[in-house]
Formats: structure tokens, sequence, C-alpha cells
């Protein structure tokens, strides 16, 4: 889960969104399950009855190995390791899930650099090789890119970890003063990626839990999308996905930005989410887009939106929210998305792997299944 824990955030000047932004009509959302009880295919195997049986369209899948390593992967080991993808009927719009958990060492880079050419390099044909995979075993959407630093060692969007520094002086300016190189570099890094994977898998769906909107402060104004303003740590984790969008424009891919926030409760809240993820933080003229070759329309025309909650409350002093509430805030963010809300479990096991150990209690599917209406 993304580094977003704190207070209601919101100051500053009114953010430039020109009018106002709604998605389009009639769309029945795919809603994606994703979280600690994230599996193995192995244990999801053991559990295909359950999770055919849950009020979800899709879920996410823990690769054998993960493909966002400094180590290589094993072609075959990939295509055996998705091969055993269960058949399910109901719970088909999946996710492979690659994650940033390699852990670095103190007073070095980070294993994720953006300037170690061979560290992307691998991570690139790693995840063209499980995308490939994926796409064979046929009950994949596609790949979950997961951006958030879980390793141990420094943060490698932070700029901060990098030897020079930012200069933080002026703390409630906009934009930071990233230096137009490293934003260059990261930018670069994002295409490599996306590059992968959809030469692997043309139209593969690349669903990014953070979109740019995390790097930028103005995300975090109450008009926006609210929340703890964490952009401080994350200044090359925006141009990544400016990166993936600069891939995916005019491509038979998909680009998903999951805008992970957990903040919005009400139809308002996801509709002021949604208009900053779409067309707000594009026309903004803030630190991000236009960016090379990434024109604020292109931005506009390639990033699809996605709504998001957990079954928890991110607001931890409330306590976690009741089955009501769950439905409440799912029926809301369903109106304000181009294709997909995802729920991410931190408190239940909704697939019965174990893990959480509490299990999602009839009330919560029961919830789940009303939102959808």
């Amino acid at each position: 889960m993304a580094l977003l824990v704190g207070v209601l955030g919101g100051c500053g000047k009114k953010s430039a969104n020109p009018s106002p932004v709604t998605p389009p009509p009639n769309v029945k959302p795919l809603l994606i399950e994703h979280g600690f009880d994230a599996a193995k295919v192995d244990v999801t195997a053991k559990n295909t009855a359950k999770i055919d049986a849950l009020p979800f369209d899709g879920i996410t899948i823990l690769p054998a190995v993960n493909p966002c390593s400094v180590k290589p992967i094993d072609e075959a080991a990939a295509q055996a390791d998705m091969a055993a993808m269960p058949k399910l009927t109901k719970v088909v719009h999946n996710f492979l899930l690659c994650r940033f958990y390699e852990d670095g060492e103190a007073g070095k880079p980070s294993p994720y650099d953006v300037n170690n050419s061979a560290t992307w390099t691998t991570i690139a044909s790693n995840l063209a090789i499980y995308a490939k995979a994926a796409q064979t075993a046929g009950m994949f959407d596609g790949v979950m890119v997961d951006t958030e630093y879980y390793g141990k060692g420094p943060n490698p969007w932070d700029y901060d970890t990098i030897p020079t520094p930012l200069d933080y002086s002026k703390a409630s300016a906009r934009p930071w003063s990233l230096p137009e190189e490293a934003k260059v570099k990261s930018q670069a890094r994002g295409k490599q990626v996306a590059d992968a994977i959809k030469e692997a898998w043309p139209s593969v769906v690349i669903f990014s839990l953070r979109g740019a909107a995390i790097s930028d402060k103005a995300s975090y104004r109450q008009s926006n999308m609210g929340g703890n303003d964490v952009a401080w740590a994350n200044e090359l984790a925006g141009p990544f996905f400016v990166g993936m969008v600069e891939s995916v424009a005019g491509s038979k891919a998909t680009l998903i930005d999951g805008g992970e926030s957990y903040y919005q409760r009400t139809a308002e809240d996801f509709r002021k989410a949604y208009a900053w993820q779409k067309s707000g933080l594009a026309d903004s003229k803030g630190p991000l887009v236009p960016s090379g070759a990434v024109t604020a329309a292109a931005y506009k025309s390639t990033v699809l939106v996605a709504s998001q909650t957990m079954d928890g409350n991110i607001r931890r002093s409330e306590g976690p929210y009741t089955p009501e509430q769950l439905q409440s805030i799912l029926t809301a963010a369903r109106k304000s998305t181009d294709k997909y809300v995802w729920l991410f479990s931190e408190l239940y096991d909704w697939r019965g792997t174990g893990s959480p150990k509490l299990p999602a209690s009839q009330a919560y599917l029961d919830a789940v299944a009303a939102s959808r209406g």
C-alpha cells in the first residue's frame, strides 16, 4: 500500500482544472480485488471454487518469481508458472503482479536506480517474459505494476536518496525543482518497461497502481484527490508513469492509472479525483506534463482512470469500514471510472489463502455484491 497515511490534505491555490470532467456514461466497471491475500498460482489453484464464487471480476496473481527484480528470470519457468493458472469461469479479468521490493544497502544507490541501465534492461526482459506467459495462459487482462518500494534501503523514487538532494526550502512551491535530467531518465525507464511489455503482448492492459499524480503536490488539494502529500518522497515515480504513457500512446495496449489514494468516499470525491487524473493534471501546467513526446492531449487520450478503495480505512482512528460503508464507497467509486474499480484487501482474506488471518465475512461479501447494482 502506498505511503499515503496521514491527515486529509488540501492547501494552496485552486488547481487550473478548466472544466468539469466526467467518465463515459453507461460504463459497467470491472471490479478487481488486490492486496494482502494476493497469492501465487499454486495457492490460487487450491481455492478455485471459492475464488470463482467471489463478487469480483478479477484478482491479482503473484508470479513464482517477481519480474521487477534485478535477477534475470528463466523463460521456461515463467511459462510453466502461468500454464498452471486454474481455468476460472467468472473471475477472469486477472492481473499478474509486479512489485519493487529488491533490498538495497544504506549509503549505496538503490537497486532500482534509474541510472542503472543493466538493472532496467533485466526488469524489462523479465516483464516481457512474464507478460507473454500470462497472455498464453488466457486468464489475464494484463500486468499490474505496483511502483511502491517495499524493500529495505533507499527509496528509488525519492530523489533525495541520490547524492544531490533537492532544495526543500520552498516547501509550498509547485512544482518541485526536480532536475530535468532526472525526470527524463525516469521517464525513459517507464517507457522502457512498457515497451517491453507491449512488444510481448500488444493488446495488454498495463495497470499502474500509482499514476503521475503521486509526484505532484497539487494532487493532494481537496479540490483534486486530497490526502496526505507524499510528492516529496516520490519525485521520480510520476515521470516513470509518464514514460509508460509515452510508450502506450497510439498503440493497441491500454494504460490504467490506478490512482492509489483511499481517501475518496463520496460520489463527489471520486468525481473530483477522476477529473484531476483524467485531464486536470495534464492541463494544469505542472511539473509532469507536457514532457518530451507526451503532450497534454496525448496524456488525456491515452490514460484510463480507475477508482479504488480498501476494506480497512486510511483514516485509522475511525476504525475499519462497516459492510454498509464499504458498499456505499464502492457504489460511489463505480460512477467515476473508465474501466476498472479495485479493492485493496488490507484486513480480510477474501480468497481463502490464509492471509490475512481474518476471512471476509458474508456481510462483507454481500456488501461488495450489492455495490455492483
